[in-house]
């Protein structure tokens, strides 16, 4: 999990972050990953982790960086979500009670 993690990170650090809080929340048995770079907009909340979305195409994105981690996560039964926030991107990455790690 940690290279999934390594991606959100280099995302903050491209989206002008310069701080990075990483929280667990034990009552959803989730991580919380919130940045102070540019905010998602609402309208692209639900589509981070959708193949070939991306905002970022003419500096070179592809789409597929969350659309990976998304699809590593689902493996082992969790999940990835952006949640709404008004200074900078939030992310819940939240572990099922069959998660499994490989």
């Amino acid at each position: 999990m940690s290279d999934r993690m390594h991606h959100l990170l280099r995302n903050a650090r491209q989206d002008a972050a310069t701080q990075i809080d990483i929280t667990y929340v034990a009552e959803t048995d989730s991580l919380l990953n919130k940045d102070n770079g540019t905010a998602i907009s609402k309208r692209n909340q639900d589509r981070i982790a959708v193949p070939f979305f991306t905002t970022k195409r003419d500096a070179g994105g592809t789409g597929m960086g969350l659309a990976i981690v998304a699809a590593v996560l689902k493996q082992i039964n969790a999940r990835i979500e952006a949640e709404p926030s008004e200074d900078g991107a939030l992310f819940r990455i939240e572990f099922t009670a069959d998660y499994e790690i490989r």
